[in-house]
């Protein structure tokens, strides 16, 4: 058992200070890069960017898979064609 420190999920020190410092200012930072993302006038490779950063937020990464081929050693791979 685990005894002393910090509990698990509490902040540390400078996260918390960040933390409060952002909501005196009233800055929430993934309401702003929203903001950015969804404005016309933002270049379309920055909206690119933003989303692609806020996405792990919302969908989690996907472990790697790792194949095997049994037997001959041999992997194949076949597509079926879409018509």
């Amino acid at each position: 058992m685990r005894t002393g420190g910090r509990q698990p999920g509490t902040p540390n020190k400078r996260t918390a200070e960040l933390t409060a410092r952002l909501a005196e200012l009233g800055l929430d930072p993934l309401e702003g890069l929203a903001k950015i993302a969804q404005d016309p006038a933002t270049e379309p490779g920055l909206r690119a960017k933003i989303l692609a950063d806020l996405l792990p937020y919302v969908f989690p990464k996907r472990k790697a898979v790792e194949l095997a081929a049994e037997g001959s050693g041999e992997l194949v791979l076949r597509w079926a064609d879409a018509k």
